[in-house]
């Protein structure tokens, strides 16, 4: 049998990194989520603060291959946020991809 964590048919393969980690918005302008989708389905990007608060959705559309999104910092009402870790997350057909970034004002 095959691990459970390892990629299958019904598994897919998503890999996902951010750059530049740590982001300062004000050197950098976003940071660059990169992620991988096998084939066209729909992908939710999300944003969360240390207590796993979502603090900002970014994308929700069908899209395959290597994807790139970019985040300015700020919450969904605009408001930049403070300095600190957020968790993201990449949801791609039932499988969830997870990375931080490390955000510095």
């Amino acid at each position: 049998p095959v691990p459970p964590d390892e990629p299958t048919e019904q598994v897919p393969d998503v890999e996902t990194y951010a750059y530049p980690n740590p982001f300062v918005p004000s050197r950098d302008g976003v940071v660059r989520i990169v992620y991988d989708v096998p084939e066209p389905q729909t992908v939710e990007v999300n944003i969360f603060d240390f207590g796993m608060n979502r603090v900002r959705t970014l994308r929700e559309e069908e899209s395959d291959g290597r994807q790139e999104i970019a985040w300015d910092g700020t919450d969904a009402s605009g408001l930049r946020l403070p300095t600190g870790t957020y968790l993201y997350t990449v949801e791609v057909g039932g499988t969830t991809v997870r990375g931080k970034i490390l955000l510095s004002n």
